[in-house]
C-alpha cells in the first residue's frame, strides 16, 4: 500500500505498530494532515489505485467498497426515505400550484 501510495505522490511512512497473534509484525502506513483528502480519494474512488495495488489487498478493498455501495443503496431506498421523498415531491408540487 505504501509503495502504491507513494507511486501517486502521497507522502507517506511505514511505522511498526506491533504483532499480530501469529507473531508476524502489523505496519501502519501514516501520512502528514496535509494529504489526508488526497490519499482518501485514492483509497475511496480511484480505481487504477486499487487495480496497481497487491491482488489480495486490492480485492479485499474492493469488497470492502461494495459493502459501503451497499449500504449507502440500503439507506437511500428504504421505505422511510422513499415516504420522506413523496411527501417532498408533494409540497414542491403544492408550492408549485399554489405559489
Amino acid at each position: 500500500m505504501n509503495s502504491a501510495l507513494r507511486r501517486y505522490g502521497a507522502e507517506t511512512h511505514v511505522l511498526t505498530s506491533g504483532y499480530d497473534p501469529q507473531g508476524r509484525e502489523v505496519f501502519a502506513v501514516v501520512h502528514p494532515l496535509g494529504s489526508s483528502q488526497y490519499i482518501r480519494h485514492l483509497v475511496h474512488t480511484d480505481t487504477d489505485f486499487i487495480n496497481d495495488l497487491f491482488p489480495p489487498y486490492a480485492q479485499r478493498l474492493r469488497e470492502i467498497r461494495n459493502t459501503n455501495t451497499l449500504r449507502i443503496a440500503k439507506a437511500l431506498t428504504s421505505p422511510l426515505m422513499i415516504k420522506i421523498s413523496a411527501i417532498a415531491l408533494v409540497v414542491l408540487v403544492l408550492g408549485f400550484y399554489f405559489g
